[in-house]
C-alpha cells in the first residue's frame, strides 16, 4: 500500500500497529507510555532514536506529539492521521480511547533491536495502571522540561541510564539521524 508518509512517519505507524497487535488493542495513553519507555531504553542502550517523534512534557507525562495529533485528528486531514485511521479503529463508543489494529504491522519498518525493545516495554508497561504509568513517566526528564516543550533526547537517555561519558557519542548520533531524516 502506497502512502504519502515520510519514512519516519511510516516507521512510527508500524510501531503503533506492532504494539496494538501484540496487546490485541490498547488505549492511546498506554501506547504513548510504551513508546516513551521504549525510546528511553533504546536511546540509552543504542545511542539512537527509535521513535521518530518528539516527546512533549504534558500534565499526564511525556506524549509523542505527531502521534498524539494524528490520533486526535480522526478526520484524517494530515497524511499521518489519514494513514493511521486507515490502519486502526476505536474499540467502540464506550471505549473510544482504546485502539484496535485493522492490519498487521509491516515489519520491514521495525528493526530487530527495536522489536526487542518494544516487546520489553509492552511486557513491563502495558498492564500497569494509569496512576502507575503517570508516576513512572514523571521522571527527571519530564520534570526538567517546561510545559508543552519537547523533552530532549539527551535527557530521556540519561533517565534511561545513559552514562555521562557516552553523551557526546549520543549527540553525534542524533545529529546524524537528523541528517538522515532530512534526506528521506
Amino acid at each position: 500500500m502506497k502512502t504519502n508518509l515520510s519514512l519516519a512517519q511510516q516507521s512510527l505507524l508500524e510501531k503503533v500497529l506492532y504494539i496494538l497487535q501484540k496487546t490485541e488493542g490498547l488505549d492511546y495513553y498506554r501506547i504513548f507510555k510504551i513508546l516513551y519507555f521504549a525510546e528511553r531504553t533504546y536511546l540509552a542502550k543504542y545511542c539512537r532514536k527509535m521513535v521518530e517523534d518528539d516527546f512533549c512534557a504534558l500534565p499526564l507525562g511525556p506524549v509523542p506529539t505527531a502521534l498524539y495529533n494524528a490520533i486526535k485528528d480522526r478526520m484524517g486531514v494530515f497524511p499521518l492521521s489519514k494513514a493511521l485511521w486507515e490502519s486502526i479503529q476505536s474499540a467502540g463508543e464506550d471505549a473510544q480511547e482504546v485502539l484496535l489494529p485493522l492490519r498487521s504491522p509491516n515489519m520491514d519498518y521495525i528493526a530487530r533491536h527495536e522489536v526487542e525493545t518494544l516487546d520489553e516495554a509492552i511486557t513491563t508497561y502495558s498492564t500497569k495502571s494509569f496512576n502507575d504509568l503517570k508516576e513512572l513517566s514523571h521522571g527527571d526528564a519530564w520534570r526538567g522540561t517546561s510545559y508543552c516543550q519537547v523533552i530532549s533526547s539527551e535527557e530521556i537517555a540519561r533517565e534511561g541510564g545513559l552514562d555521562q561519558e557516552e553523551l557526546p557519542y549520543l549527540q553525534e548520533q542524533l545529529e546524524w539521524q537528523a541528517i538522515e531524516k532530512a534526506l528521506y
